[in-house]
């Protein structure tokens, strides 16, 4: 509901989730299955059927996946997932990144595990299948839907390169379609390209711990064709940049985005860049009583289904979610809520990330 957050129902499970987690629902909000970046579960904690050794690709696990999922707990990274439904088809698509090891922080290959309901039961028929990899400079990417409403485009950016990889991802499979290169400046940007609601425009997203600027294409939904970069000038914090993407509100607006200490609200629809930018919060420096590193300030930034945009908190453990209840609004108006929620929970960093199903 947009006026309330509530706790529907709980699955416990003897999962371990560490960085990587991701979950797909059926329409009514009944869960199906979830991954921790190593397997994927049915709602019961049960690895799927061939679900197991998600990831294990590079190097016989030597990914980082030895070192983590090996152990019991789940893949050192986080945001590297999406699940793409074709429920008409019986066919589940699940996107995954992998690092080159358990000391690398950047994705250097993109890999699909696909997913087909055999006798009722979801199995995985499937899985580590490559995509797309640059292992010497790394990779991101984002995924928003088709013109036609059902099939999906795949947009992956070399980082610190403007090179762009565009995939159409269908029930019969995931295609590369084309490859577009930019004659503009770059920045090295370890940080998820975002698409707006509507997948019109494609944010490629500097962090603001960085030297250098974002920029903002528009995108044709129907030939996948990225086109007319702008750029986004943002201050360099430093604090660091936390968020990792950089969300539009509902009405593709504004982006937000957030380091450590500090959310930021840009407005699309002023040019003028010494005024197009709000502070939105400074953190209050509250750090939550813990065993571990419980500090409350911003860290991810996530869009509810609900219009409502959701920021998880930087500590290591902690109980709190923060919301922008109206972010389509400019300033202030937005309605920040520092704290907004506390969750049954202590959650460790990470929060997953979705695309736009509707």
């Amino acid at each position: 509901k947009n006026d309330s957050f509530k706790l529907i129902k709980s699955y416990e499970t003897m999962t371990n989730m560490y960085l990587e987690c991701n979950s797909l629902c059926d329409s009514s909000g009944t869960l199906l299955m979830y991954t921790n970046g190593c397997s994927v579960f049915d709602a019961m904690g049960i690895i799927l059927p061939n679900g197991d050794s998600i990831n294990y690709y590079i190097d016989g696990g030597d990914n980082g996946w030895k070192a983590f999922c090996g152990k019991g707990t789940g893949y050192a990274h986080f945001r590297g997932t999406r699940f793409i439904p074709f429920f008409s088809h019986n066919r589940i698509f699940l996107l995954h990144s992998a690092q080159s090891n358990e000391f690398d922080f950047s994705y250097r290959y993109i890999l699909y595990t696909e997913i087909e309901k055999k006798d009722g039961v979801w199995t995985v028929v499937k899985k580590n299948v490559l995509i797309h990899d640059k292992p010497e400079v790394g990779v991101r990417y984002d995924i928003t839907k088709h013109a036609n409403g059902r099939d999906w485009w795949l947009v992956a950016q070399n980082i610190g390169l403007h090179e762009y990889f565009v995939y159409l991802i269908t029930p019969d499979g995931i295609k590369l379609q084309k490859t577009q290169n930019f004659p503009i400046p770059s920045a090295y940007t370890n940080t998820n390209p975002t698409f707006s609601p509507d997948g019109s425009k494609f944010f490629q997203y500097t962090p603001a711990a960085i030297k250098g600027d974002s920029w903002l294409f528009d995108f044709d939904r129907i030939t996948g064709t990225l086109s007319d970069p702008v750029i986004v000038h943002h201050p360099k914090s430093m604090f660091g940049a936390h968020s990792f993407n950089a969300p539009f509100s509902p009405n593709g607006r504004f982006l937000y985005m957030c380091d450590i200490h500090h959310l930021y609200q840009f407005d699309l629809w002023d040019s003028d860049t010494l005024t197009n930018r709000d502070t939105i919060s400074v953190w209050d420096g509250l750090v939550w009583p813990c065993e571990l590193h419980c500090r409350t300030s911003y860290f991810l930034l996530q869009p509810g289904p609900d219009g409502k945009i959701y920021c998880g908190s930087d500590g290591a453990s902690n109980p709190f979610i923060h919301v922008i209840e109206r972010p389509n609004e400019k300033g202030k108006a937005c309605m920040f809520r520092p704290r907004a929620y506390r969750t049954p929970f202590y959650y460790h960093v990470s929060m997953p990330i979705y695309p736009y199903y509707r």
